[in-house]
């Protein structure tokens, strides 16, 4: 089961969205605007991970506890979902 607002903690990091052409065709973001978002920078990067280890730490989480916004509550395709690999690889 996921996590839900009342037992989670959303960590954002500001990015932009940049549109591509055409709209998505099929699945859950269908009829949204393709497109793609920003990479992190070195310094976003090294934030999230090191809030994460302290998060890890405090609560006894493990990288499965981690999520991208895309996997709980979508609202732009990919959201998250272009670096959570990154990061739990640091983790």
């Amino acid at each position: 089961m996921y996590p839900i607002n009342s037992d989670s903690v959303g960590i954002e990091v500001a990015g932009k969205f940049t549109k591509t052409s055409g709209k998505e065709t099929s699945g859950k973001y269908k009829g949204e605007d393709k497109g793609v978002w920003d990479k992190l920078t070195e310094k976003q990067k090294k934030a999230v991970i090191c809030l994460c280890k302290v998060l890890k730490k405090q609560y006894s989480l493990d990288n499965k506890d981690i999520f991208s916004h895309d996997e709980i509550k979508p609202k732009t395709k990919g959201e998250g979902s272009s670096f959570i690999n990154d990061i739990l690889k640091e983790l």
